[in-house]
């Protein structure tokens, strides 16, 4: 009824006082905190040891506790294992009395300059087989804590090397036990039921395209929606009237992007036998790809000159206009082209002429680069590099100069 008390009698109809009203018996003595009942725990007990098969040759009871060499690291965080021995390595095994699936192991060590190091883990499966799961013994670092973590494996006992001659001491041991489970995993649906969570084929957890929010797709997610990218990280665009996918050369994309440019020269008129120059300074971080430099001259035939590596002592002429082939962008040239440097030395990289004549009034042309896949690429950190237009003949001529390049991060590609 309600309200009244149980009273327990043992077996001999006496009533039972105890705090442990159900002491139990064991093997190695009543059950206690190293001596539970027979349920396995998450890491190796007392109980879970085997002392006769233990070897612990070279090690001491550094606390005189009386205990099984074999127990002490398992018994007590403040009782010491020790070993000053010169064996190198020194080895200590701790045999179970059934095989633990295990996948860390923990050393402690107290006292007073006391630490161990040079640790390498060995499990050993039935017939002695040694499986080496954790090698450190090249590491002289001194512990007095460390984890030890390794993937899961079987085995009878665990063999503990340190290959050192100093001497080592551990107070405590943990080996950790592993529970393999294989998992039914359900959630709750809107509706309140309950359902199983599928996986794929190669154990992953599936996800149904029902999932997705709202603003991916534009047909009830179908269809998704996606961003395609380059190799590198720019996005691939798709052209807007057709849905097809763009493909246009280097040259148009830059102009897109903003990067390509041109410059226009006139001169009206370049007197006979006389010299133009004009110094072209790289940006610092991007490289020049001259396209093209066409020029036309009537009435004179001209040469013009790429000069590489020459010494720019004075820079400080007119600037030459340079204009963004994109109007929609607020991107400006890094590169400057400034009128008559002085400078000295320096090396014709590239050369080209143009012919006319007074007489005939026949409009000479020519271009550094003669196909749409030839360019003249700079080095960049602001190198200087010289134009020069050079009046071959004793006649006044008109000469235009229309260039294209457009300016770029990778430069050289390997």
């Amino acid at each position: 009824m309600a309200g009244q008390a149980v009273v327990l009698y043992d077996f001999n109809g006496d009533e039972i006082n105890s705090i442990n009203p159900l002491p139990v018996a064991l093997s190695g003595g009543s059950a206690d905190v190293q001596y539970p009942l027979a349920t396995d725990g998450d890491s190796v007990y007392a109980k879970d040891i085997w002392v006769e098969e233990s070897v612990t040759i070279g090690w001491t009871d550094e606390d005189s506790t009386g205990l099984d060499l074999a127990l002490i690291p398992f018994t007590n965080l403040h009782t010491r294992l020790h070993n000053e021995t010169a064996d190198n390595p020194k080895t200590v095994t701790f045999h179970f009395n059934r095989t633990v699936s295990l996948d860390q192991v923990g050393l402690g060590s107290i006292g007073t300059d006391e630490s161990f190091s040079n640790v390498k883990i060995i499990v050993l499966g039935s017939g002695a087989v040694e499986r080496t799961v954790l090698d450190e013994s090249a590491s002289n670092t001194k512990y007095t804590s460390r984890n030890y973590q390794f993937g899961p494996e079987l085995g009878n006992a665990v063999k503990l090397e340190f290959h050192t001659a100093d001497a080592v001491c551990i107070s405590n041991c943990t080996i950790q036990k592993v529970t393999k489970t294989a998992t039914r995993l359900q959630a709750l649906k809107p509706d309140g039921a309950t359902t199983d969570i599928d996986a794929t084929a190669g154990g992953n957890l599936k996800v149904s395209l029902e999932e997705f929010e709202s603003d991916v797709s534009t047909n009830s997610n179908s269809q998704l929606r996606t961003t395609l990218y380059g190799e590198d990280g720019q996005d691939l665009y798709i052209e807007q009237l057709t849905g097809g996918m763009p493909n246009i050369n280097t040259d148009h994309a830059l102009i897109h992007q903003g990067y390509g440019y041109s410059f226009s020269i006139l001169l009206n008129p370049l007197s006979d036998s006389t010299i133009k120059e004009y110094c072209l300074t790289a940006p610092s971080s991007r490289y020049i790809h001259l396209k093209n430099f066409n020029i036309q001259v009537l009435g004179s035939s001209i040469s013009a000159e790429i000069i590489i590596n020459p010494v720019v002592t004075i820079n400080t002429g007119t600037a030459v206009a340079i204009n963004n082939l994109n109007h929609n962008s607020a991107l400006t040239a890094e590169a400057t082209i400034k009128e008559d440097p002085t400078y000295t030395g320096g090396t014709s990289a590239r050369a080209i002429y143009a012919l006319s004549d007074s007489t005939n009034q026949v409009t000479g042309n020519a271009d550094f680069n003669s196909n749409p896949n030839q360019e003249f690429v700079t080095k960049s950190n602001n190198e200087e590099y010289i134009f020069k237009i050079t009046n071959l003949t004793s006649n006044d001529c008109v000469v235009s100069v229309d260039a294209f390049f457009y300016e770029e991060t990778q430069g050289l590609v390997t």
